[in-house]
């Protein structure tokens, strides 16, 4: 699927939590896959892509994202704005096998 394609529309999923997140890391991660660039945009700011995919995040899920991972707390949505409105392939597509480190206790 190209850039410029209109991307999938999926149905909203909630997510009330971390653990809920990783729950639902399959049906997350055939989203990111099936969204035009979703790997590399997911890599840039994954809360942008997340919402673009219909992951709805409560507050306490994000939060619990960045326990997990708190240098992804501070992203800018400009380079994925960028990517999201380039056209053509990617000469370099990443393919998520994982969403986030689970949050050590």
């Amino acid at each position: 699927m190209s850039p410029t394609a209109d991307p999938p529309k999926f149905p909203p999923l909630k997510i009330g939590s971390f653990d809920a997140l990783m729950q639902n890391e399959k049906e997350v991660l055939d989203r990111i896959a099936r969204y035009p660039n979703g790997g590399n945009l997911f890599m840039i700011h994954p809360f942008l892509l997340l919402a673009d995919v219909a992951v709805e995040l409560s507050d306490a899920a994000k939060q619990g994202i960045l326990k997990a991972q708190p240098e992804i707390s501070g992203l800018s949505r400009v380079p994925y704005d960028a990517l999201k409105s380039a056209d053509g392939k990617q000469k370099v597509r990443f393919h998520v096998k994982g969403l986030f480190r689970r949050a050590s206790k």
